[in-house]
């Protein structure tokens, strides 16, 4: 298999695990030193380190327990996978982003970038669009 088919796939085995809420295996594909930025709805994100990493993702996976990451399109080239999804869910679980659980759907149209570094994920980037999250949370104005 070559590098980028290696790669997409590790891709696809981590975004599975998280759909399932299996933060143990997904974690085993992730560097220590792990880095996850970008543009949450609560604002600009860094974190470094798998455990904020998993804090991070259990504190959302709580709140929407039955969320989905689809991928729509991914590309792949040298040490980098780059996807676009769709990720869905209901709003069932903990509070998220201040607003109560109301079983809420929610819906949103991501981009999603990965580094690779000797066969595990290492860093990624993101792009949600807060503002349709926090509309489908029924927030009327979020600005």
């Amino acid at each position: 298999m070559d590098t980028a088919r290696r790669n997409k796939e590790l891709v696809r085995r981590y975004l599975g695990l998280y759909d399932r809420g299996d933060m143990d295996g997904a974690m085993t594909m992730c560097v220590e030193d792990y880095v996850w930025q970008g543009n949450a709805p609560q604002g600009q994100v860094v974190i470094r380190g798998k455990a904020g990493l998993r804090s991070e993702l259990e504190a959302f996976k709580a709140a929407m327990p039955d969320c989905r990451a689809e991928i729509l399109d991914m590309v792949a080239e040298g040490d980098m996978v780059a996807a676009r999804l769709r990720e869905y869910g209901h709003h069932t679980g903990t509070e998220w982003l201040g607003v109560q659980p109301s079983g809420a759907y929610v819906e949103w149209f991501p981009f999603v970038f990965f580094r690779l570094e000797d066969g595990l994920l290492a860093e990624e980037w993101f792009t949600d669009d807060p503002y349709t999250i926090l509309r489908c949370l029924g927030v009327k104005d979020p600005a």
